[in-house]
């Protein structure tokens, strides 16, 4: 799929209501690849929390949807070693939104990226999940 997804973060205003600003773009893994979605910030959220939300279609509604997601990701940013080997260090986490929310996922970050790169991956067993 090469649908771009939204993400933004939630900012409170001063009457108290949640607006959601826009900070980045996400975008799902081609077939084959190791991990699950790519995502580039063009900010970084002073909160820690990124939400994800998919395209609308004709009609208003997200053109896809968190079915097929797992529960969780692991989130991660790339960083080059001095053997210019690319390891990816963990800083979150990512939770698929439950039926009925209107995000595809919730990220919760420990960390910022100075890179503004983020990488999600599905848990695997050695992770310990």
């Amino acid at each position: 799929m090469s649908e771009v997804l939204s993400v933004t973060t939630p900012v409170k205003t001063r009457d108290d209501k949640t607006r959601f600003r826009q900070i980045g773009a996400a975008y799902r893994a081609r077939e084959g690849q190791n991990f699950a979605f790519k995502i580039t910030l063009d900010a970084t959220p002073l909160n820690g929390e990124l939400l994800v939300f998919a395209p609308k279609d004709q009609d208003g509604r997200p053109a896809l949807d968190a079915s097929g997601l797992p529960e969780e990701l692991r989130v991660t940013t790339p960083v080059k070693g001095v053997d210019d080997r690319v390891r990816f260090r963990p800083i979150g986490i990512a939770f698929a939104a439950k039926p009925g929310q209107n995000f595809m996922f919730k990220v919760l970050l420990d960390a910022a990226p100075v890179n503004g790169e983020l990488v999600l991956f599905v848990p695997n067993e050695s992770d310990g999940q």
